[in-house]
């Protein structure tokens, strides 16, 4: 009897996505992007920048000086993140080798392989840098940037592969 190739298919997706979801194969790692500018909520904004003069209903008054929430800009930095579950590997004798994109890649110490959907391509290209495992951030931050380009990975166009190099 021959197996459906469909059927093959259909259990290794739901293996790997298991995966992919499971607390004990997979980590939760935040992608840190671009802080967004957001106007001062406490000083009047010309345009350019804050002019220094409390715009009344702001939580922090003053008469003079810079505004004590914006120091002055006119906005505020707010941080963008976004929590996204990878596989990951940490020792490069356990990096998943046969890919003919990892030829020239050069792993330094601390470099980490990463596997993923491939729908999260676009947000780990745009990611400035991912705190991996972010589970354990209370007793260390290991922070990453993307150390190539990530490639398609396994059966499909369902996962990709990429190298994370620490910052």
């Amino acid at each position: 009897m021959e197996v459906p190739d469909s059927l093959f298919f259909n259990q290794y997706f739901e293996t790997v996505d298991s995966f992919l979801t499971s607390e004990f194969t997979s980590y939760n790692c935040i992608l840190h992007y671009t802080p967004r500018h957001i106007a001062c909520i406490n000083c009047v904004f010309d345009g350019k920048g804050g002019t220094n003069v409390y715009n009344g209903t702001g939580p922090m008054s003053f008469t003079f000086g810079l505004c004590p929430v914006c120091n002055g800009k006119g906005f505020k930095d707010e941080e963008v993140t976004e929590t996204i579950r990878f596989r990951i590997y940490g020792e490069k004798n356990n990096f998943i080798k046969g890919h003919s994109q990892t030829n020239n890649i050069e792993y330094s110490d601390g470099s980490l392989q990463i596997i993923g959907h491939l729908s999260d391509v676009p947000k780990v290209v745009k990611a400035n840098k991912i705190l991996v495992n972010s589970d354990e951030e209370k007793y260390r931050k290991w922070e990453y940037k993307l150390n190539s380009e990530p490639f398609k990975h396994g059966f499909g166009n369902r996962y990709f592969l990429a190298y994370l190099k620490r910052i």
